[in-house]
């Protein structure tokens, strides 16, 4: 079974030729390409979506010279300004090889409102069949008006847009509004870095019900594990193990989906 990890950061170090927009949020001084490929052959993954981090700013090139360096093990959801119109690059996006679609954050609730006046990307984005992984933490009634007012867009909700301060039972309110956009069929999710959100150990039963949950609500093709590696408090082998071990729900073929075909379909990485 091949395996897919909807959601890795990778980025190079601070240099004077490479200043980052907001170093105080990098958890590290780096994480290269050859780190990250020695921890996937370790544990067993075989392909990963990169999402170059905030804390750089609008720069893709580092994830994209992994593509290259590497053929077949990475794909890119790259970062683009959003203050200023930028349809031709939209035109053009895919032609960056390894290029997706957007990765788009919106911590504010002022933010993620704003992000419903930017008809040029959306419209944009339809035309050019790109999809949008976003983070908008707790910002669930701005996502459900983003996704209805733009249906050919497919959007991926990373890490459920879980705020990353919402612990334990905290979760489930929360959930209950994840759950409530499955409505919308341009919505899917990651169940990824999720063991941040709750203080139990590996396996983290207090996660079982709740993945079990989302599952429900949004069916094998729209839930994509990750480990968001690079944030996680828990080794990659547990991040993969909690789905792949511990979950019984999911056998052979859900984990097939899981794992794997349900991102690749949703992106188009074929």
């Amino acid at each position: 079974m091949r395996i897919t990890d909807s959601q890795v950061h990778l980025w190079a170090p601070q240099t004077p030729e490479r200043v980052w927009s907001a170093p105080s949020v990098a958890p590290r001084p780096s994480h290269l390409v050859s780190e990250l490929i020695a921890q996937m052959d370790a544990t067993g993954v075989d392909r990963a979506v990169l999402v170059p981090p905030s804390f750089e700013g609008y720069r893709n090139d580092y994830c994209l010279s992994a593509v290259q360096d590497y053929p077949g093990r990475f794909a890119v959801m790259g970062r683009l300004r959003l203050d200023a119109p930028g349809t031709k690059a939209l035109q053009t996006w895919k032609e960056q090889p390894g290029m997706l679609g957007l990765r788009i954050t919106a911590f504010r609730k002022a933010d993620a409102e704003a992000l419903a006046d930017l008809a040029w990307l959306w419209q944009g984005m339809a035309a050019a069949d790109l999809p949008a992984m976003l983070f908008a933490p707790g910002q669930y009634q701005a996502i459900a008006a983003l996704a209805k007012a733009n249906p050919q867009v497919k959007f991926t909700l990373d890490h459920l847009c879980l705020p990353t301060t919402a612990q334990d039972d905290e979760l489930d309110p929360l959930i209950d509004q994840v759950c409530q956009l499955a409505g919308y069929e341009n919505i899917a999710v990651k169940a990824s870095c999720l063991a941040n959100n709750v203080t139990d150990s590996f396996p983290f039963p207090s996660l079982h019900d709740r993945i079990h949950k989302v599952m429900d609500a949004y069916g094998l093709e729209r839930v994509f594990w990750g480990s968001d590696l690079s944030r996680s408090r828990i080794s990659y082998r547990e991040s993969l193990a909690l789905f792949t071990e511990q979950l019984p729900f999911l056998g052979d073929s859900e984990l097939e989906w899981v794992l794997d075909r349900g991102i690749s379909t949703w992106l188009g990485w074929s």
